[in-house]
């Protein structure tokens, strides 16, 4: 930025001058508000022994155990009633689900209408269940706190079934045939098994929290629970990066995977493969960092560094696309000068393979295909030149 309004104005110097001190004090305050969300994450702390204070305070009082009994009798009730309607539906629906799984598609568009069936047939249950248990709490009538409790467990259970829903459009664990993505049985069943980790930690525990709030529980311990709910997600994210570390890098890497697909990566994305999970865990952690701390503007920075980042990578590849292209025209011996003198390709290309392999991602030795060259050092074609 400074040197931005340098170029524009270059002879104010005054002005110059001023801009570096308007950036310097805008990080400043960056940094300093970045270091009292650490110390007040830090100081907030200290205040967890105030949960169990609240939680006995919920015994002792007769009127927090009034209210206690209320919740797990009228709640058990309703969310009883729901459930009942939900698995109800469901075993009612079974029959026309498995209908739709089961029969090959025409075509793509078939296909994606037939999800989208099996979709709304998920969905069914789900309006079944909020229908019975909103009409069920009209009718108990609960006291204030315990229908905003019950209402927050309701939505828990329809945000995660909801979520569960957009899985399987994607990935269709229980029907191969309509199956939009190139995956296995096996990979689509894990990771339906962690959509449901991921989703039910997190939903479920930010409105379990919410409830609390609601009882009583104090805003600073709450604040610290949340954070150390979301560091919870964050691990698991962490975990299942660790996990599909080889997966993902073979993929990358151009390596034989399920049903035996290979991909033709650029030298760029060849390189990436080994170090992906070197990227994704601190952007896990950074993320998560922004959003504890709550850091201002943070998630904006990130997502725009990141586009930012991922256009001119993209933009690279497209330009290093192009002069391979000429490349390979340019450095081209004529089919007729190669056939008078075999080795005059291979003697005016000396060398360029480093100049190609190293920093511009294209090597410059005949492939096996007529008058072509190889894309990138790690292609079939060219492991035995470059």
């Amino acid at each position: 930025e400074i040197l931005a309004q340098a170029q524009q104005q270059p002879e104010k110097p005054s002005e110059v001058k001023s801009a570096a001190v308007e950036v310097l004090r805008s990080i400043s305050k960056k940094v300093e508000g970045f270091t009292s969300g650490v110390m007040e994450f830090a100081g907030g702390i200290n205040q967890l022994p105030q949960v169990l204070s609240w939680g006995a305070d919920q015994f002792r009082s007769p009127e927090a155990r009034a209210i206690w009994v209320e919740i797990l009798v009228k709640i058990s009730m309703v969310l009883a009633l729901g459930y009942v309607a939900f698995f109800v539906g469901r075993w009612l629906l079974r029959r026309p689900r498995r209908a739709i799984a089961e029969q090959p598609p025409a075509n793509y568009l078939i296909r994606v209408l037939r999800l989208l069936a099996m979709a709304l047939l998920d969905l069914l249950p789900v309006g079944v269940f909020a229908l019975t248990t909103y009409l069920t709490l009209g009718l108990v009538e609960p006291r204030e706190k315990t229908r905003l409790v019950a209402l927050a467990w309701m939505n828990a259970f329809i945000i995660v079934q909801i979520l569960g829903t957009l899985f399987n459009f994607f990935f269709a664990p229980a029907a191969p045939v309509l199956r939009l993505l190139p995956n296995t049985d096996e990979t689509s069943h894990y990771f339906q098994i962690w959509s449901v980790r991921l989703s039910r930690t997190a939903v479920y525990g930010y409105f379990a929290l919410q409830a609390a709030l609601l009882l009583g529980l104090p805003k600073a311990p709450y604040e610290i629970l949340l954070r150390i709910l979301g560091l919870v997600v964050a691990v698991l994210c962490i975990v299942l990066v660790r996990q599909n570390r080889t997966t993902v890098s073979d993929f990358l890497a151009g390596r034989e995977v399920e049903k035996g697909k290979r991909m033709v990566p650029q030298g760029l994305v060849h390189r990436f493969a080994s170090i992906w999970h070197l990227v994704a865990i601190p952007y896990v952690l950074v993320f998560y960092g922004v959003w504890a701390l709550q850091v201002e503007g943070g998630f904006l920075f990130m997502l725009r560094g990141t586009a930012l980042s991922l256009l001119a990578v993209l933009l690279g590849v497209a330009a290093l696309h192009l002069i391979n292209a000429y490349l390979s025209r340019g450095f081209k011996v004529k089919e007729d000068l190669r056939g008078r003198f075999p080795g005059l390709e291979d003697r005016a290309n000396r060398y360029l393979s480093t100049l190609g392999c190293w920093f511009m991602g294209w090597c410059p030795w005949p492939s096996s295909r007529p008058g072509g060259l190889t894309a990138w050092p790690g292609s079939p074609a060219s492991r035995g030149g470059c």
